[in-house]
């Protein structure tokens, strides 16, 4: 053939090729869909029978929304939440169900709050008051750590204006002095101010 004919015939070839890939395309979609689905189902179910054997489940909030059909069939009677106080209400409410028996929040409301990805929300629509703190403010029933066995009491007393019914446990009298180290507290005073991370949450001063 020549070579005009050659053309046309091989543009004739791929317009027909295209034509039938179009056709065969959607049904190979919806296979390959299915086929996720039926085999995210299979792990969800291989997940759900080693959890189901466990007596305690820990993930992080993250894995609580990442995992939500799982902890729906798993159906948890009793949700623990550690540092409550910097978690947002909805990961917390996500991890709820009509099962749910017993929520225990632990953290301190008087601390850090919790962190969202646009600032003006928090303030205008206090994304940043966590379930926690909401309900310790609206008199919620709770327990206070009035003991504490972590600091020195020469440490501790930097934070009684804050916890004024802190008491330090005795053994923390105890504590051997640190080697090389005059003083348990020290402060330093500078006028650097601290580098600017971007978008980061985390605080340095590299001065």
């Amino acid at each position: 053939l020549p070579a005009q004919h050659r053309r046309e015939c091989y543009r004739q070839w791929l317009i027909e090729a295209h034509q039938e890939a179009r056709q065969i395309l959607p049904e190979l979609a919806r296979l390959l869909e299915r086929n996720a689905e039926h085999r995210a189902a299979l792990e969800r179910d291989r997940k759900l029978a080693v959890l189901r054997e466990m007596q305690v489940v820990g993930m992080t909030t993250t894995a609580v929304s990442k995992y939500q059909q799982l902890l729906k069939e798993l159906r948890p009677e009793i949700v623990i939440v550690e540092e409550a106080a910097e978690v947002l209400e909805a990961h917390i409410l996500t991890a709820l169900h009509p099962r749910t028996q017993h929520v225990v929040l632990i953290g301190d409301h008087q601390q850090l709050r919790p962190s969202t990805a646009v600032y003006r929300l928090s303030k205008h629509f206090h994304l940043d008051v966590s379930l926690f703190e909401r309900l310790i403010h609206n008199g919620a029933a709770h327990v206070t750590l009035l003991q504490q066995r972590r600091m020195h009491p020469k440490i501790s007393r930097l934070i009684k204006p804050l916890y004024p019914l802190l008491r330090d446990h005795g053994s923390t009298s105890l504590y051997p002095d640190i080697k090389g180290v005059d003083a348990r507290c020290h402060f330093l005073q500078h006028f650097q101010f601290e580098d600017d991370e971007g978008e980061s949450h985390s605080k340095q001063n590299s001065f």
